[in-house]
């Protein structure tokens, strides 16, 4: 069980919004990106996916 999938399930229990990652450089930050992640405004190098975003990419992975 990943990272993003251990969130998610945690996330029934524990109220939350989004998985927040700090890419240690650009190349951390281009991975984050080329799946899904999204830019935090104002802060470099940080990004996070919803909740809701990440249970959508299982559904759909699941249903494959």
């Amino acid at each position: 069980m990943g990272a993003l999938e251990r969130a998610l399930l945690h996330s029934k229990n524990i109220a939350s919004l989004a998985v927040v990652v700090d890419a240690k450089d650009e190349k951390a930050r281009n991975f984050y990106l080329s799946y899904g992640f999204i830019d935090l405004p104002d802060h470099p190098n940080r990004l996070f996916m919803l909740m809701q975003t990440i249970e959508e990419l299982f559904r759909e992975a699941a249903a494959r």
